[in-house]
């Protein structure tokens, strides 16, 4: 898909987007698919939520640590059922955390 949409860019003449020229320029909040449906249909920005949950992760250096970051920023951590740990906002709507 990726090959496609590059040569449709270069057929018509547009501008490509600076992460197809540059892998360093990416947007670094990757989200997926269904972390984009869920966070939209919570009314959230995803890129927004998933920057404060890797910013959360980045400036932690245990579980505890981690917690606390999260809780500063309006969400608190939970054992999801299916998967690993989940953040969950006041709203009680939940966030996959990526590793």
């Amino acid at each position: 898909m990726n090959r496609i949409s590059k040569q449709l860019f270069l057929e018509n003449g547009w501008t490509l987007p600076e992460g197809f020229c540059r892998k360093s320029r990416r947007d670094p909040p990757n989200v997926t698919r269904e972390k984009w449906r869920q966070e939209k249909g919570a009314k959230q920005d995803p890129r927004h939520v998933e920057a404060t949950l890797q910013e959360g992760w980045v400036v932690s250096d245990s579980r505890t640590a981690f917690e606390k970051a999260l809780e500063e920023q309006g969400f608190c951590l939970a054992k999801g059922a299916r998967r690993g740990f989940m953040a969950v906002d006041f709203r009680g709507e939940a966030y996959l955390i990526s590793r």
